[in-house]
């Protein structure tokens, strides 16, 4: 089949100029991103410096080691009823 009048080189011409085109257009457009506000970086900061806080103050099991080895270390009986009673209320 022959088509009359048809010029394929200003049909290659067209097509490379809208290839190019769309190639710009791609380029243009906004990229994803991402910001953090400040409540969240202060939070972060925050359970890191949380995660450094050990969960047992050794210094403070060592020292009631210490006092009940020594036999210094003496628990008053009705400070812990009122702190369980407190509990239950």
């Amino acid at each position: 089949m022959k088509i009359n009048g048809i010029n394929i080189g200003e049909i290659r011409r067209k097509y490379a100029k809208q290839s190019q085109q769309i190639d710009k257009s791609n380029n243009s457009k906004p990229k994803d991103s991402m910001s953090i506000s400040n409540k969240a970086k202060q939070v972060s900061g925050i359970e890191k410096k949380l995660a450094e806080i050990p969960d047992i103050r050794q210094d403070k099991v060592d020292s009631i080691k210490n006092a009940i080895e020594n036999g210094e270390y003496h628990v008053d009986s009705k400070a812990i009823a009122k702190k369980i009673l407190s509990t239950l209320e």
